[in-house]
């Protein structure tokens, strides 16, 4: 599972629990993400997603629970369960398109985290957080977005919402000297915040435990 591919060059992944089921190959995976890059960017929609900060969209939509689609099968159905309010699918399909690696793809995958954002899911927030500091763009990178403020707001809003990834992306903040300034003793707080929400998550680091 590729979860905040850019930083998580740095985690090796994994921010999320949900994850889309294997393709069986990676040519037919490249094949799906190229599939959901094109029905994103021919989407209005999701072009015209509001690229605010993560925290003033969060729970700005209804979710609609119920069965997702096979992301890796269906991308087209995938897409459509996500426009329509289910914030599974919107984290599933940007997950598709992340296998490619290409910056372009930032296009395709920064909106769906968005749309899954704005129905309550916490680590898509994280993860579109995470796509606009961690990742190149061929274009400009949505201005709201790439403050540091809202990196940092949007890390820690999730972290006090029981996200251990935003838990971790917090503490990576303090230990870099990010937008509050450089800090041990608070690094290794969130990294135990990360932990006390969940010990099975990538985000928790053993010595935290």
């Amino acid at each position: 599972m590729r979860i905040f591919f850019a930083i998580l060059m740095v985690l090796g992944l994994a921010a999320c629990d949900e994850t889309p089921g294997s393709s069986g190959g990676d040519n037919a995976r490249d094949s799906k993400a190229r599939a959901m890059i094109g029905f994103v960017a021919a989407d209005p929609v999701l072009r015209a997603f509001p690229q605010a900060c993560q925290t003033a969209v969060y729970k700005t939509g209804a979710n609609r629970p119920g069965p997702v689609a096979d992301c890796t099968t269906n991308p087209r159905q995938c897409l459509s369960q996500c426009k329509a309010g289910n914030r599974k699918a919107c984290f599933d399909a940007a997950q598709i398109v992340e296998v490619s690696q290409n910056p372009d793809d930032n296009l395709a995958t920064y909106p769906l985290y968005m749309r899954g954002c704005a129905l309550g899911d916490g680590n898509a927030c994280v993860n579109a957080g995470a796509t606009i500091k961690n990742t190149s763009w061929s274009g400009g990178k949505p201005a709201a977005a790439a403050t540091p403020a809202c990196q940092f707001r949007t890390f820690s809003r999730m972290c006090d919402e029981g996200h251990p990834w935003g838990c971790y992306m917090t503490a990576q903040e303090y230990r870099r000297g990010g937008f509050r300034g450089k800090s041990e003793a608070r690094y290794e707080t969130y990294m135990r915040r990360a932990c006390k929400i969940s010990t099975t998550s990538g985000a928790c680091l053993g010595r935290f435990r």
